[in-house]
């Protein structure tokens, strides 16, 4: 159990409520800046993190994966899309701990937890859902050929390309 007040603190750090004397908690408008800045920064990051993981990833893991993209294809064909961005999530994050950088590893999760609290990216741009099943795949066979530098490229390329989707649909509003 956490008390409200330190609950209020903890949005108030997360930039989620202004917590003004006298007047109480307020929930912060929608910040596209801020929103943007933190996939751009976890692009770098994430890349980073698949590169220096490769190296570490075990059968164990690969299965993991191969079974993560299974599930996604089926919450696809199931349009069930509210699974796909934790199953994303799971994805990415089970390559990257990988690594033996645990600051690494949570910085990248408290970047993607501040972008999940304004929404996932497949609510944003379901599209991207189907295209990026088709790119674990080919991160895992990078991951599974040891070739860091690919798969650093393939995160990134598949970072980027949502960013550009986001920034598309974000255009629109």
């Amino acid at each position: 159990e956490i008390p409200v007040r330190e609950a209020i603190r903890s949005l108030e750090t997360a930039g989620l409520v202004r917590f003004t004397p006298h007047v109480g908690a307020v929930v912060s408008e929608f910040n596209e800046t801020e929103f943007l800045e933190i996939y751009l920064i976890r692009i770098e990051l994430e890349a980073l993190a698949t590169r220096l993981a490769v190296a570490h990833i075990t059968a164990a893991d690969l299965d993991f994966l191969e079974n993560n993209v299974k599930k996604t294809e089926e919450a696809i064909r199931q349009n069930k899309h509210d699974k796909i961005g934790p199953l994303n999530k799971e994805f990415h994050v089970r390559i990257y701990q990988a690594a033996p950088y645990p600051y690494l590893l949570n910085l990248i999760k408290s970047l993607w937890e501040k972008f999940e609290l304004y929404q996932s990216v497949f609510a944003y741009v379901p599209d991207r859902a189907v295209p990026s099943c088709r790119e674990h795949k080919k991160i895992i066979e990078a991951v599974r050929l040891k070739n860091g530098a690919l798969a650093e490229k393939l995160v990134k390329d598949q970072k980027e390309r949502t960013l550009q989707a986001l920034n598309e649909r974000l255009n629109t509003r």
